[in-house]
């Protein structure tokens, strides 16, 4: 996994993504006090604005209110840090103009490039529906909702990488068509009908044991519902939405992409071990336990869709410590090996280049902090590469350097293997 964790936000200008980055940053403050934090004051200022935009229109007395269309008309990156024990891990949220997703607009390409790179490298994705577009008039005006462009992106996202990936389907604007289970039932059965392939890439042998998908429609508002559109000749102006005026400003479960998010993430980072030299064993477990709690895995208006086990299923605790014991120093030891052969067969210089190559390895690991994945990846291409440099001034021994430094290294990785499974 990447020392940052990447989430990136789909959706047409106008759809609502700042709007749910907003809520769900509220969120954060309440459900990982001191824990979760903006980088820096854009991030902070920008999105508390908008919630608080978002609640002043909520609780005005008007009966009506109308949305313009128009929404981001640039990229932006809101920046957060997840506290570990002394050090910070970097979280970045992106949210694209939706016309940075349309592969076939010339004028976008760069832009739509810059759209694939991100997403490639994201862990989880939102997708923020404007669901109205696709519940009215029998979904005539779904284009709107870019669709095609979204599950373009999530195809795209899942390409050149082998990471899991959690896709998070989020239905907004949705107060009108979940007022019962029964309404919401059929709202969801209509998301899974416009997003059918995207779910279809679960059945695919190549993604099926790497991707969960979940439909999670939130509430944003909470007291005002969709009402009509404002049409002008045959394009859509504007959205009408009328209040309840017995009702206050009242998000719904806008907890819940978060939680369902980091629990996705908390589990990768035991199953890869990733962080542990920010993250102790115990914190994670105690995090994953404090966020599972509120996870509304029982609501019958949210569905799990596919990689049910990625989200929820705890990581066995013993085999990520068995995984953890296998740690650096006796893998150092032995890839140290070669380098006693070396000692044996040139006697002091062969001393003095081990204690050096050793040195630079360590220093490299000190002044990195990298955790183990990226050390192992390191210290592999490292040490190969010293092995080369050997080759050049030890001749005869050069094969049998070669081989004993493969074969100890394809042991090291089986043995690692074995340890996680």
């Amino acid at each position: 996994m990447s020392e940052e964790l990447i989430f990136t936000a789909l959706g047409p200008s106008g759809a609502g993504k700042t709007t749910l980055l907003s809520c769900m940053h509220k969120k954060f403050e309440e459900i990982l006090p001191g824990s979760f934090y903006p980088a820096d004051s854009k991030t902070f200022s920008t999105l508390t604005k908008a919630y608080k935009k978002l609640e002043s229109e909520a609780d005005k007395t008007n009966l009506e209110f109308a949305v313009d269309l128009a929404g981001t008309s640039d990229l932006r990156e809101y920046a957060f840090n997840l506290r570990g024990k002394g050090a910070n891990i970097p979280v970045r949220f992106y949210d694209f103009p939706g016309g940075w997703m349309d592969p076939y607009d010339e004028s976008q390409l760069e832009n739509h490039k810059k759209v694939i790179d991100i997403v490639q490298r994201s862990q989880v994705i939102f997708a923020a529906i404007n669901t109205p577009y696709i519940m009215e008039f029998n979904g005539r005006y779904k284009d709107y909702a870019g669709i095609t462009e979204i599950e373009h992106v999530i195809k795209m996202s899942l390409l050149n990488n082998d990471s899991n990936k959690l896709i998070i389907l989020v239905p907004i604007k949705c107060e009108r068509y979940t007022r019962t289970l029964e309404d919401t039932r059929k709202m969801n059965s209509r998301i899974k009908e416009v997003f059918a392939e995207s779910i279809r890439l679960s059945k695919n042998p190549a993604y099926k044991e790497r991707l969960a998908i979940v439909l999670m429609p939130v509430h944003t508002v909470g007291n005002a519902q969709f009402s009509r559109f404002n049409i002008q000749g045959s394009e859509i102006k504007q959205e009408v939405y009328i209040k309840n005026r017995a009702l206050k400003f009242s998000p719904r479960d806008t907890d819940q992409p978060l939680r369902f998010a980091m629990n996705f993430l908390l589990n990768e980072f035991t199953r890869n071990n990733t962080f542990a030299s920010i993250f102790h064993q115990e914190d994670l477990n105690a995090m994953r336990e404090f966020i599972s709690d509120g996870m509304k895995l029982d609501s019958k208006e949210f569905e799990i869709l596919c990689g049910k086990d990625l989200i929820t299923k705890p990581v066995d605790i013993q085999k990520s410590a068995l995984r953890e014991s296998s740690g650096i120093l006796p893998r150092i030891l032995l890839y140290m090996l070669p380098f006693l052969l070396l000692i044996f067969t040139r006697g002091g210089a062969g001393f003095i280049m081990t204690c050096i190559f050793t040195g630079i390895i360590l220093f490299i690991y000190q002044l990195k902090k990298l955790e183990n994945a990226t050390f192992n990846n390191v210290f592999g291409t490292a040490y190969l590469f010293a092995c080369v440099i050997l080759f050049i001034v030890l001749c005869w021994e050069a094969v049998i350097f070669f081989l004993l430094a493969m074969i100890l290294l394809t042991l090291d990785s089986l043995r690692i293997k074995k340890a996680g499974n």
